[in-house]
């Protein structure tokens, strides 16, 4: 869209020269929306800070604020909302897939203020399980929330098992269409690849 943009920006053809305030003002219209139309194209950037935890919250929150209300909205999403119960299924079977647990569900039931994970058969609170399946929860939720947005996260790392770790790193590389920028200590999210760029940053 903005190679089209300025291709039609070169080709303009004026039939008589305009005077310089016209065209002054002529170019300022054309550098607004060349600008407009350069920033539209770049990603929004959002945040997940480091300090992540399942809490009540009227609004979703990259901190894990809101989670529980957000998984009740996508499990019975409103009229014409339907691709938000896609999310729901996704972020399930990402748990299932890493967890190695294939039978797992997430379930919110209809006084919306816990999380409840079954397992064959099994059904217990998210607080019945490590803290780990919570960071994770958090993550995916926030992973299936946005998409084509560039998602900085600071330490995802935290409570993870290293083969986690590596994994949900190869999930985010090869299958989800969002970019991302992590600050981390743990050498097990330090895949090589041709999509991944590793900076090392170090305070003297």
């Amino acid at each position: 869209q903005f190679a089209q943009v300025v291709h039609e920006v070169m080709s303009q053809r004026f039939v008589r020269h305009p005077p310089a305030s016209e065209m002054g003002k002529h170019y300022a219209e054309l550098a607004t929306k060349l600008t407009l139309n350069l920033f539209g194209q770049i990603p929004k950037v959002h945040t997940i800070p480091a300090i992540r935890k399942v809490a009540q919250a009227d609004e979703y929150r990259l901190d894990g604020s809101g989670a529980i209300q957000t998984l009740a909205k996508w499990r019975h999403p409103d009229i014409g909302q339907d691709a938000l119960e896609q999310r729901l299924h996704q972020v399930q079977e990402l748990l299932r897939r890493l967890l190695k647990m294939p039978e797992v569900r997430i379930e919110v039931p209809d006084t919306k203020d816990k999380i409840i994970v079954r397992n064959n058969g099994l059904r217990l609170p998210l607080e019945s399980y490590g803290t780990g399946i919570h960071e994770l929860l958090i993550l995916a939720i926030d992973i299936f929330s946005k998409d084509d947005v560039i998602f900085c996260i600071e330490e995802p790392e935290i409570h993870l098992h290293p083969r986690l770790q590596r994994e949900f790193m190869t999930f985010l590389v090869e299958e989800t269409d969002n970019r991302y920028v992590l600050a981390t200590h743990s050498h097990a999210l330090m895949i090589p690849s041709k999509d991944v760029t590793i900076t090392h940053l170090w305070l003297e």
